[in-house]
Formats: structure tokens, sequence, C-alpha cells
């Protein structure tokens, strides 16, 4: 699902990085490594069937691995593929009665180093359908939804297209136009996907 959903968004325009996917090792080829760059590191995610589907997200569940190098790609897909196996993804399967099956794949995606990371929820997960909240700290997005760095949330009511912040410590702000440009991003994702 997560695969396919960031094709369809690099098929309609949206600044996602580049990436591939494979089911398999054996499938990362050496062509593939090849067209890989040296220079570069690498996000290596997993993308089963059975996450972020609409009763379960399997979130924190599978193992991610962030900043790869190209040689240690091999090992670190082995591990992705292999976090299906994780103690704590059987007991989320069960808990949810659902069966997350062998059909993954993983996926590798050029490493962003970025100064500013953060979420986006297009209705506020409290209930508040008609409202944007943006969550912004810095450095990767990992340490956002970890919690281990300081954070602004935006919350952005759609209809009166006005909104507020709540910042802690030292997080971050965004300036008007970056986040001008976030809100307009959601909404284009948010048609796509779910419109």
């Amino acid at each position: 699902m997560k695969a396919e959903n960031l094709q369809i968004l690099m098929e309609h325009g949206l600044p996602v990085p580049k990436f591939i996917t494979i089911k398999n090792v054996g499938e990362l080829t050496p062509v593939q490594m090849f067209l890989l760059k040296d220079d570069l590191t690498y996000a290596v995610r997993s993308s089963f069937g059975a996450e972020d589907g609409v009763g379960c997200s399997f979130a924190g569940q599978f193992n991610t691995l962030l900043n790869v190098k190209k040689e240690d790609l091999k090992k670190a897909v082995e591990t992705v593929l292999n976090s299906v196996k994780n103690k704590n993804v059987s007991t989320y399967s069960e808990l949810k009665n659902i069966s997350v099956g062998d059909n993954g794949c993983v996926i590798i995606q050029e490493m962003i180093d970025a100064d500013l990371s953060g979420v986006i929820f297009t209705a506020n997960p409290m209930g508040i359908l008609n409202e944007t909240v943006v969550v912004v700290g810095k450095g990767l997005g990992c340490n956002v939804v970890e919690d281990k760095v300081e954070t602004t949330t935006y919350y952005y009511n759609q209809d009166d297209d006005i909104y507020y912040y709540e910042r802690h410590g030292k997080s971050p702000r965004l300036k008007q136009d970056v986040l001008t440009t976030l809100l307009e991003l959601s909404e284009k994702i948010k048609k796509i996907l779910f419109l």
C-alpha cells in the first residue's frame, strides 16, 4: 500500500524522493545497484498490504532503517523483510485479527538531509474533520513521531482559512509561504488518495 501510494503521488507531480521497490534481496540486481548513487544514503522501509489499512496501521511495528549506505542495502533489505516475524507484529496482528501475509515489499528511497520534518493530518485525529494539523520539528521525521524533539503544532481551520499554533520550547516556526505550501500539498494529496 505504501509503495503504491508513493507511486501515485509521484505520478501526480508531488515532491516524492526517488525510490525503487523490491520483493526480495535477489531483485536488487547489479544493474539496480549500479543505478543507485554512491554518495547518497537511503531509507529502507516496509510496504506490506496490511499496513496503513482502514482498521489498523502497524505504525512503528516493522523495521525502518535510515541513512543506509549503498554497500549496506542488501543487509538492510533482509532486516526489513524479516521484520514481518517481529513479536510485536504478530501480537498486533492477533489483536486486530488480521494476517500480514508474506506479500510485502521493501522501499529503497533516497534520504533527505532534513532541517525540518513533520507530520500532516488532513483531518484532526481528535475528530475535528475540517481542521488540518501540521506538526513540525528539527531534523528527521522519526524524531518528531517518536517525540524526541520539541515541536510546533499548527491548527488550520479549512472553512475559515485561519490558523493558530502551539510552540514547545525552542521548536521551529514555519515561514508563512512554507506553511501555505504544506497546506496546499496536503489538500492535493487528500483529493488524489481519498476523494
